[in-house]
């Protein structure tokens, strides 16, 4: 009549294993499964691919331009500061090749918070250093020299408090930043705390033995702590390796 009966307790071998239908379905249901897997991970690469078709990856700067940057950085760091403005003109030469290229603008931010020798020589040019900062940051928001040109702009008058802050947070996140311990040493110096504008000097020197302004800036405020014989050691030190750096010739004359 269409159906068998079986022993109590007995099942059909094709129940107990669920049947064709039930293996199909079973197949069917991890076909699926895979089919959608197989999507999300298409999908992912499609976004992956979609983002460095449109320029997401990290730019590569122009060869001459890096070549030109590093120039730039030797003058900036271990020459005499009549020479920051062939540092400048370097970085300016990079930014023309690849306008892209963020280490070279903030180059020019922090060549241009230096004294500059010129036929218009100031102390510093904030406008012109606030808009290289930004350039660079645009950029690289994480670029260390333009937010370091940023926090030591000019002028500082009855901001000096804020501006210690700034800096020393800045020296939390980039202990090893050089320039960074300057700026803080000049600070210092300029607010009549020599022991700590010196200790910052000397970090400075540690750090990087042929960054000149740490140097002069080392003798500078040894002299001012009245500490003369450490002074002229440093001084001599100093002037064996730039014997034209008028800063260290005006400091020599003030022992």
């Amino acid at each position: 009549v269409g159906f068998r009966l079986l022993p109590n307790g007995a099942e059909s071998s094709g129940a107990a294993s669920g049947g064709p239908l039930r293996q199909a379905e079973v197949q069917s249901g991890w076909s699926r499964s895979a089919a959608v897997s197989g999507l999300v991970l298409a999908g992912g690469a499609a976004v992956t691919g979609f983002a460095g078709w449109f320029g997401l990856k990290q730019h590569v700067p122009d060869p001459h331009a890096i070549d030109l940057y590093r120039r730039g950085q030797v003058i900036q760091k271990v020459s005499i500061y009549e020479d920051m403005g062939e540092a400048i003109k370097l970085y300016k030469r990079a930014v023309a090749i690849d306008p892209r290229y963020a280490d070279s603008w903030a180059g020019i931010a922090i060549g241009m918070r230096y004294p500059v020798k010129g036929p218009n020589s100031r102390f510093s040019y904030p406008q012109e250093v606030r808009a290289a900062a930004g350039r660079a940051l645009a950029l690289d928001p994480a670029n260390a020299d333009a937010q370091l040109a940023l926090i030591s702009a000019y002028p500082k008058y009855r901001g000096w408090i804020e501006s210690e802050t700034r800096l020393r947070a800045f020296l939390g996140q980039h202990p090893d930043s050089a320039l960074g311990n300057v700026m803080l040493g000049l600070l210092l110096l300029g607010v009549g705390r020599i022991e700590e504008a010196l200790a910052a000097a000397r970090r400075a020197i540690g750090l990087e033995p042929m960054q000149q302004v740490a140097w002069s800036l080392q003798v500078l405020e040894l002299t001012y702590a009245g500490r003369f014989p450490e002074a002229e050691l440093a001084l001599g030190q100093a002037r064996s390796r730039w014997p034209q750096d008028s800063r260290l010739w005006i400091i020599e004359n003030g022992l």
